[in-house]
Protein backbone atom coordinates (compact mmCIF):
# COMPACT_ATOMS: atom_id res chain seq x y z
CA UNK A 1 0.00 0.00 0.00
CA UNK A 2 1.42 3.33 -1.08
CA UNK A 3 1.58 6.13 1.49
CA UNK A 4 2.31 9.84 1.18
CA UNK A 5 3.43 11.86 4.16
CA UNK A 6 1.15 14.78 4.97
CA UNK A 7 2.74 17.96 6.20
CA UNK A 8 0.97 20.60 8.34
CA UNK A 9 -1.96 22.01 6.37
CA UNK A 10 -0.45 25.48 6.23
CA UNK A 11 2.36 24.11 4.04
CA UNK A 12 -0.01 23.16 1.24
CA UNK A 13 -1.31 26.65 0.57
CA UNK A 14 1.68 27.26 -1.70
CA UNK A 15 0.56 24.49 -4.05
CA UNK A 16 -2.68 26.28 -4.94
CA UNK A 17 -2.98 28.72 -7.80
CA UNK A 18 -4.07 32.28 -7.08
CA UNK A 19 -7.54 31.44 -8.38
CA UNK A 20 -7.77 28.38 -6.13
CA UNK A 21 -6.68 30.39 -3.10
CA UNK A 22 -9.31 33.01 -3.85
CA UNK A 23 -11.96 30.32 -4.19
CA UNK A 24 -10.85 28.56 -0.98
CA UNK A 25 -11.18 31.72 1.10
CA UNK A 26 -14.82 32.10 0.05
CA UNK A 27 -15.72 29.17 2.29
CA UNK A 28 -17.12 30.31 5.62
CA UNK A 29 -16.15 27.31 7.75
CA UNK A 30 -12.52 26.38 8.31
CA UNK A 31 -13.25 22.67 7.83
CA UNK A 32 -14.49 23.42 4.30
CA UNK A 33 -11.37 25.44 3.54
CA UNK A 34 -9.23 22.56 4.83
CA UNK A 35 -11.11 20.02 2.75
CA UNK A 36 -10.72 22.09 -0.41
CA UNK A 37 -7.01 22.57 0.30
CA UNK A 38 -6.48 18.83 0.83
CA UNK A 39 -8.50 17.97 -2.27
CA UNK A 40 -6.39 20.16 -4.53
CA UNK A 41 -3.18 18.99 -2.86
CA UNK A 42 -4.15 15.33 -3.35
CA UNK A 43 -4.86 16.01 -7.02
CA UNK A 44 -1.54 17.80 -7.52
CA UNK A 45 0.52 15.22 -5.61
CA UNK A 46 -0.83 12.26 -7.58
CA UNK A 47 -1.11 13.89 -11.00
CA UNK A 48 2.31 15.54 -10.84
CA UNK A 49 3.81 12.12 -10.10
CA UNK A 50 1.96 10.57 -13.04
CA UNK A 51 3.03 13.34 -15.41
CA UNK A 52 6.56 13.88 -14.11
CA UNK A 53 5.87 17.56 -13.48
CA UNK A 54 6.14 19.83 -10.46
CA UNK A 55 2.96 20.66 -8.53
CA UNK A 56 2.79 24.22 -9.84
CA UNK A 57 2.86 23.00 -13.47
CA UNK A 58 -0.43 21.14 -13.00
CA UNK A 59 -3.28 23.23 -14.37
CA UNK A 60 -6.98 22.44 -14.37
CA UNK A 61 -9.94 23.42 -16.50
CA UNK A 62 -13.61 22.50 -16.25
CA UNK A 63 -16.21 21.63 -18.84
CA UNK A 64 -19.45 23.59 -19.13
CA UNK A 65 -20.97 21.44 -16.34
CA UNK A 66 -18.07 21.96 -13.93
CA UNK A 67 -16.23 18.63 -14.35
CA UNK A 68 -12.46 19.23 -13.87
CA UNK A 69 -9.84 17.95 -16.28
CA UNK A 70 -6.17 18.56 -16.97
CA UNK A 71 -5.29 21.53 -19.14
CA UNK A 72 -2.96 20.65 -22.02
CA UNK A 73 -3.45 16.94 -21.35
CA UNK A 74 -0.45 14.66 -21.71
CA UNK A 75 -0.43 10.85 -21.49
CA UNK A 76 -4.21 11.16 -21.93
CA UNK A 77 -4.67 11.02 -18.15
CA UNK A 78 -8.24 11.25 -16.88
CA UNK A 79 -9.19 11.74 -13.24
CA UNK A 80 -12.18 12.36 -11.03
CA UNK A 81 -12.44 13.39 -7.40
CA UNK A 82 -15.11 13.25 -4.70
CA UNK A 83 -15.29 14.17 -1.04
CA UNK A 84 -17.55 13.86 1.93
CA UNK A 85 -17.06 14.71 5.58
CA UNK A 86 -13.81 13.03 6.63
CA UNK A 87 -12.77 11.51 3.29
CA UNK A 88 -11.50 12.57 -0.13
CA UNK A 89 -11.09 10.05 -2.97
CA UNK A 90 -9.33 10.47 -6.31
CA UNK A 91 -9.48 8.07 -9.28
CA UNK A 92 -6.81 8.31 -12.01
CA UNK A 93 -6.54 6.38 -15.27
CA UNK A 94 -4.63 6.70 -18.54
CA UNK A 95 -5.65 6.32 -22.20
CA UNK A 96 -8.51 8.84 -21.93
CA UNK A 97 -10.86 6.39 -20.23
CA UNK A 98 -14.09 8.01 -19.06
CA UNK A 99 -14.27 7.78 -15.27
CA UNK A 100 -16.37 9.04 -12.36
CA UNK A 101 -16.13 8.47 -8.61
CA UNK A 102 -18.37 9.37 -5.68
CA UNK A 103 -18.29 8.83 -1.93
CA UNK A 104 -20.74 9.33 0.94
CA UNK A 105 -20.39 9.12 4.72
CA UNK A 106 -22.41 6.15 6.03
CA UNK A 107 -22.58 7.57 9.55
CA UNK A 108 -24.59 10.68 8.65
CA UNK A 109 -28.33 10.86 9.25
CA UNK A 110 -30.52 10.17 6.23
CA UNK A 111 -33.97 11.51 5.47
CA UNK A 112 -35.46 8.57 3.59
CA UNK A 113 -37.94 10.92 1.96
CA UNK A 114 -35.20 11.98 -0.46
CA UNK A 115 -35.43 8.58 -2.17
CA UNK A 116 -38.36 9.81 -4.26
CA UNK A 117 -36.28 12.68 -5.62
CA UNK A 118 -33.66 10.47 -7.28
CA UNK A 119 -34.90 6.85 -7.45
CA UNK A 120 -36.83 5.54 -10.44
CA UNK A 121 -40.07 3.61 -9.96
CA UNK A 122 -38.19 0.33 -10.42
CA UNK A 123 -35.59 1.31 -7.82
CA UNK A 124 -38.30 2.41 -5.40
CA UNK A 125 -40.09 -0.90 -5.83
CA UNK A 126 -36.94 -2.82 -4.88
CA UNK A 127 -36.10 -0.40 -2.08
CA UNK A 128 -39.50 -0.60 -0.41
CA UNK A 129 -39.30 -4.39 -0.34
CA UNK A 130 -36.04 -4.37 1.63
CA UNK A 131 -35.89 -4.99 5.39
CA UNK A 132 -35.61 -1.69 7.25
CA UNK A 133 -32.06 -2.46 8.40
CA UNK A 134 -30.87 -2.72 4.76
CA UNK A 135 -32.49 0.42 3.41
CA UNK A 136 -29.84 2.95 4.41
CA UNK A 137 -27.10 0.95 2.73
CA UNK A 138 -29.16 0.59 -0.46
CA UNK A 139 -30.00 4.28 -0.55
CA UNK A 140 -26.34 5.28 -0.30
CA UNK A 141 -25.33 2.61 -2.83
CA UNK A 142 -27.81 4.01 -5.33
CA UNK A 143 -26.84 7.61 -4.63
CA UNK A 144 -23.11 7.03 -5.09
CA UNK A 145 -23.62 4.87 -8.18
CA UNK A 146 -25.79 7.50 -9.81
CA UNK A 147 -23.39 10.31 -8.99
CA UNK A 148 -20.41 8.32 -10.30
CA UNK A 149 -22.23 7.85 -13.64
CA UNK A 150 -23.36 11.48 -13.91
CA UNK A 151 -19.82 12.61 -13.12
CA UNK A 152 -18.28 10.14 -15.57
CA UNK A 153 -20.29 11.46 -18.51
CA UNK A 154 -19.46 14.98 -17.34
CA UNK A 155 -22.97 16.33 -16.85
CA UNK A 156 -23.52 16.07 -13.10
CA UNK A 157 -27.01 16.97 -11.93
CA UNK A 158 -27.90 18.59 -15.23
CA UNK A 159 -28.84 14.98 -15.98
CA UNK A 160 -31.82 13.75 -14.01
CA UNK A 161 -30.87 10.87 -11.65
CA UNK A 162 -34.31 9.44 -12.39
CA UNK A 163 -33.47 8.93 -16.07
CA UNK A 164 -31.57 5.66 -15.46
CA UNK A 165 -31.70 2.81 -12.96
CA UNK A 166 -29.50 0.50 -10.92
CA UNK A 167 -31.30 -2.69 -9.96
CA UNK A 168 -30.02 -5.36 -7.58
CA UNK A 169 -32.72 -7.98 -8.17
CA UNK A 170 -32.48 -9.43 -4.66
CA UNK A 171 -28.73 -9.87 -5.01
CA UNK A 172 -25.48 -7.90 -5.02
CA UNK A 173 -24.91 -8.00 -8.78
CA UNK A 174 -25.93 -4.64 -10.22
CA UNK A 175 -28.04 -4.33 -13.34
CA UNK A 176 -27.54 -0.93 -14.95
CA UNK A 177 -30.43 0.23 -17.10
CA UNK A 178 -28.66 2.84 -19.17
CA UNK A 179 -29.87 6.13 -20.47
CA UNK A 180 -29.70 5.56 -24.27
CA UNK A 181 -29.50 9.29 -24.94
CA UNK A 182 -26.31 9.67 -22.89
CA UNK A 183 -24.39 6.42 -23.35
CA UNK A 184 -24.21 3.36 -25.58
CA UNK A 185 -25.55 0.02 -24.45
CA UNK A 186 -23.13 -1.74 -22.07
CA UNK A 187 -20.61 1.11 -22.34
CA UNK A 188 -19.95 1.42 -18.60
CA UNK A 189 -18.93 -0.81 -15.71
CA UNK A 190 -19.20 -0.09 -12.00
CA UNK A 191 -17.38 -0.93 -8.80
CA UNK A 192 -19.08 -0.44 -5.45
CA UNK A 193 -17.02 -0.80 -2.28
CA UNK A 194 -16.50 0.49 1.24
CA UNK A 195 -13.58 2.53 2.54
CA UNK A 196 -13.55 1.42 6.17
CA UNK A 197 -16.99 0.93 7.70
CA UNK A 198 -17.81 4.64 7.41
CA UNK A 199 -17.78 5.34 3.67
CA UNK A 200 -19.51 4.12 0.54
CA UNK A 201 -17.57 4.59 -2.70
CA UNK A 202 -18.77 4.02 -6.26
CA UNK A 203 -16.58 3.98 -9.35
CA UNK A 204 -17.88 4.23 -12.93
CA UNK A 205 -15.76 3.78 -16.04
CA UNK A 206 -15.88 2.71 -19.64
CA UNK A 207 -15.12 -0.98 -19.96
CA UNK A 208 -11.89 -1.04 -21.97
CA UNK A 209 -9.62 -0.80 -18.94
CA UNK A 210 -7.16 -2.87 -16.93
CA UNK A 211 -5.99 -0.61 -14.12
CA UNK A 212 -7.32 2.33 -12.11
CA UNK A 213 -5.37 4.16 -9.43
CA UNK A 214 -7.65 5.13 -6.55
CA UNK A 215 -6.23 7.30 -3.76
CA UNK A 216 -7.72 8.58 -0.57
CA UNK A 217 -6.94 11.21 2.00
CA UNK A 218 -8.57 10.95 5.40
CA UNK A 219 -8.27 14.44 6.84
CA UNK A 220 -5.93 15.10 8.27
CA UNK A 221 -3.63 12.13 8.53
CA UNK A 222 -2.71 10.26 5.39
CA UNK A 223 -2.89 9.82 1.64
CA UNK A 224 -2.73 6.26 0.39
CA UNK A 225 -3.37 4.04 -2.57
CA UNK A 226 -6.44 1.85 -2.08
CA UNK A 227 -5.20 -0.76 -4.59
CA UNK A 228 -8.71 -1.26 -5.96
CA UNK A 229 -9.45 -4.60 -7.57
CA UNK A 230 -11.23 -4.38 -10.90
CA UNK A 231 -13.47 -7.37 -10.27
CA UNK A 232 -16.60 -5.77 -11.67
CA UNK A 233 -20.25 -6.03 -10.76
CA UNK A 234 -21.48 -5.84 -14.35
Amino acid sequence: MEYFKLEPLSVYDKYLSSGEKEFMHKFFFQKDKDQYLLTRTLMRKILSGRLGKSYDQIQFETNSYGKPFLKNRSKNITFNVSHTEGLIVLAVVENSITIGIDTENYSKKIDFGIRKTFMTDLELEEFDQLPENEQKSRLLNLWTLKESYMKAIGKGFSLSPKSFSFLFNKGEKIQFQENPIESAVNEFSFKLFECSSLYKVALCHTKEISEIGVYRVTPYWEIKNLNISLELFI
